[in-house]
């Protein structure tokens, strides 16, 4: 084996090999195109369908708490209902869903390897609701929006 080839297999991965690396262990190569061409992408079987019930299970009973009652999935509210907060701190299935493979493979394409999670929120929709809107929270502000809904940015 060549010098060149022996330091090439000794030194460290880049952010990037790290990262698409992990992107190509776990079949997630579809994802990134999705993430790419949507804005958002879905990841079958992701996390276990009991952990799914029992994340909705500490979200449902945070929601009634704040409402003072309890939460009723299946009835319209008339759009009261608040969304689930600072989740991190309710329940320890949410550290596990932050630290899941595939969840953390897909954040590191987004954001890089040095991202930060302060927390994970949720929102409840009732049935009868109106469908919520995709938006992003922060990139408006920082890119001179003053709005993202339905269609094309409005800039300032």
């Amino acid at each position: 084996m060549s010098e060149a080839a022996v330091l090439a297999e000794a030194r460290e991965p880049t952010s990037r090999e790290y990262v698409f690396g992990e992107i190509r262990r776990l079949g997630l190569e579809q994802n990134v195109f999705e993430l790419e061409e949507q804005g958002y992408t879905v990841v079958p079987d992701a996390i276990p369908m009991d952990m799914v019930e029992h994340m909705r299970e500490v979200i449902v009973a945070q929601v009634s708490e704040k409402m003072g009652k309890q939460l009723d999935l299946h009835a319209w509210d008339g759009g009261n209902v608040r969304e689930g907060c600072y989740l991190l701190y309710e329940d320890p299935i949410f550290e596990k869903l932050a630290q899941n493979a595939y969840t953390v493979a897909l954040m590191r394409y987004l954001l890089g390897r040095s991202m930060v999670l302060s927390t994970i929120y949720s929102h409840v929709r009732t049935k009868g609701g109106p469908v919520p809107q995709l938006h992003t929270d922060q990139w408006s502000a920082h890119l001179g929006f003053s709005g993202v809904s339905g269609g094309s940015p409005e800039f300032n």
